[in-house]
């Protein structure tokens, strides 16, 4: 999975302020490379329904919506301590997902 992240993204990671562990330039870093992953998940959504025969998109779109409702319950779930790892913690976990649905979802197109 860390193979589909950008080469900015550990570039990010590794230096400056996040290199150092301050919390707020490693979010914004998670959070940049997150834009990216979610933009290539859109992008393989909007081709997987228009893969499909348009009687399947509406089961496509009801899965999704479910999916984003999941996906969110499961980071918020996943990062309760109250401390400031929290933040990445819950940007991590999005980060990670989104790059396995985009997975999942080509996959489904390999299906049909």
């Amino acid at each position: 999975m860390e193979a589909r992240y950008t080469p900015a993204y550990g570039q990010c990671l590794s230096s400056g302020a996040a290199a150092q562990g301050v919390t707020r330039a490693m979010v914004e870093c998670i959070g940049e490379e997150a834009s990216v992953q979610d933009a290539r998940l859109n992008q393989t959504y909007r081709s997987a329904l228009a893969f499909l025969r348009p009687e399947q998109r509406p089961k496509l779109i009801l899965a999704q919506r479910a999916w984003i409702v999941f996906r969110d319950a499961k980071c918020d779930s996943e990062n309760q301590t109250g401390g400031t790892i929290d933040k990445i913690g819950y940007v991590s976990c999005d980060l990670r997902a989104t790059v396995a649905r985009t997975m999942e979802l080509e996959e489904l197109q390999k299906t049909y």
